[in-house]
């Protein structure tokens, strides 16, 4: 057989499917071997499509598909599939495959996972895609070198994933997860769905839905008229933690890259409500917030490739949000996150975030105010706050701070503001601390903040926000796309 797209395909679908088998048939005394191959309806007519391109007769069963030739079972067994029932032999990569091109890699792939694979897209910053193979127990050792080979064959492509497993008893079952929508998007793009006619469709809105939401992202990243300047290229950090950030495409990154809008959000979130503490002399990121709100962040975070896990914290509606990853916490310092407590450390808004197009700046004050900020009002006459608060004793680096989130407000949304730094308190422990306001008082300056900036990771905020904009005869359609990017 010619080595194609579409035998690759083939082989994909029959490796998680199928079997090459053989009998002996008394009458004439001879041994014959078939390929047997159980199909999902919805997949039939594409899989007889590229057996028919490929001059491989083949006959069709409720949801089986038999092909009674030694030739194609024999070239089969040549390319590297196991002689034997699926459930005798375990899962396994041909080794044609391995010393394959890229793009018959990827075919390959393309029918492995419409074979086994399914999309979850209930959120709209976190698609999935998760590849499912099962194998009995005593095959555990070659159903994790199957999941190995396979998240190696995706690395090659530059597709981020996740295996999980194998678990279970007498029958093992394995899961490996593509998340996120650059990977996820890099995965429909190079791989997709070709023989099922759901997933197809399926991935089809998806790839669509993802297209524009990148473009969009891509959209506030671009500088006017200056080449791409890179924020972060070669952090210092230890190995494994800067693999870690490669495969998520964090490392190395530049101030046009899509995730930047991404990153200056949750870094203005986390500078308000999130907090970078030691635990056994390793940094730790956490956030604190309303559950819908940090839900939401945990979103954006998948998007990035970084898990999370959310606990209640006490009798009120709060809940923190916990960053699995010390290579991210880590990644988050150098992007200018300051180490725990912040009211003790002297730090400014990031340069990278100061040099970033108005887009990115936007999302960045999005996500502090949607931590410290706040609207109040009523009866058409509304104001929009931010509050800090410092150690007395640094009060200049406070005010710098302020300073320059009222410079890029003018910027970002031409909003007129004010400050007020009259109120100082002495806390339990005796120690001094200075708070500081600023102030968005002005109708139009109201208006053009709500529409062009907005609150992050608050549903509370963004509901109001939405009463507000409705009130003062604004349009709600700038807040939506910072809140949530629908």
């Amino acid at each position: 057989m010619k080595h194609n797209p579409e035998l690759f395909r083939v082989l994909g679908y029959v490796s998680a499917r199928g079997s090459v088998t053989e009998y002996r048939r008394r009458d004439r005394d001879t041994t014959v071997r078939r390929v047997r191959v159980a199909v999902d309806p919805g997949a039939l007519e594409g899989l007889r499509r590229d057996l028919s391109a490929l001059d491989i007769a083949h006959q069709t069963e409720p949801r089986a598909l038999k092909i009674d030739s030694k030739t194609v079972a024999d070239e089969l067994l040549r390319f590297g599939l196991p002689l034997g029932p699926r459930r005798e032999t375990g899962p396994r990569v041909p080794d044609t495959v391995h010393r394959a091109p890229t793009h018959l890699k990827a075919a390959y792939l393309s029918g492995l996972f419409d074979a086994r694979a399914s999309i979850a897209d209930g959120s709209p910053t976190t698609p999935r895609v998760t590849l499912t193979m099962t194998s009995p127990a005593r095959h555990r050792d070659g159903l994790a070198a199957f999941m190995r080979d396979v998240l190696n064959l995706l690395a090659i492509l530059g597709i981020h994933a996740v295996v999980t497993g194998p678990t279970g008893r007498e029958y093992l079952r394995a899961h490996l997860h593509v998340d996120g929508d650059t990977h996820v998007h890099g995965f429909l793009t190079d791989v997709g769905f070709p023989y099922h006619t759901r997933k197809r469709r399926e991935a089809h809105r998806l790839g669509t839905r993802l297209d524009h939401r990148i473009e969009r992202l891509r959209t506030r990243t671009r500088p006017a008229d200056a080449p791409p300047e890179p924020v972060l290229h070669d952090p210092g950090l230890p190995d494994r933690q800067t693999a870690y950030l490669r495969r998520r495409g964090l490392l190395p990154i530049a101030l046009d890259d899509h995730k930047i809008p991404l990153l200056a959000r949750v870094l203005g979130y986390a500078l308000g409500d999130g907090s970078l503490h030691e635990i056994d002399g390793q940094p730790r990121l956490t956030f604190a917030g309303e559950p819908e709100g940090l839900r939401d962040l945990a979103d954006d975070l998948a998007a990035l490739g970084v898990g999370t896990g959310l606990r209640r914290w006490d009798a009120k509606d709060m809940v923190e949000l916990h960053v699995h990853s010390l290579a991210f916490a880590r990644y988050m310092e150098l992007l200018g996150m300051p180490r725990s407590p912040k009211v003790e450390r002297v730090y400014g808004v990031p340069g990278w975030i100061l040099r970033a197009p108005p887009g990115v700046k936007a999302e960045f004050l999005a996500g502090l105010f949607g931590a410290d900020g706040w609207l109040t009002g009523s009866d058409g006459r509304y104001a929009i706050g931010l509050t800090q608060a410092k150690s007395a004793v640094y009060l200049g680096s406070l005010h710098l701070f302020m300073t320059e989130i009222g410079g890029m407000l003018e910027e970002v949304a031409g909003c007129r503001w004010s400050l007020n730094r009259e109120r100082c308190y002495t806390t339990e422990d005796g120690k001094v601390r200075v708070t500081e306001r600023l102030f968005i008082c002005g109708r139009e300056d109201v208006m053009r903040f709500l529409s062009d900036v907005g609150f992050a990771y608050s549903r509370a905020k963004a509901e109001r926000t939405e009463r507000a904009l409705k009130a003062l005869g604004g349009s709600v359609r700038g807040i939506r796309l910072k809140y949530r990017e629908k």
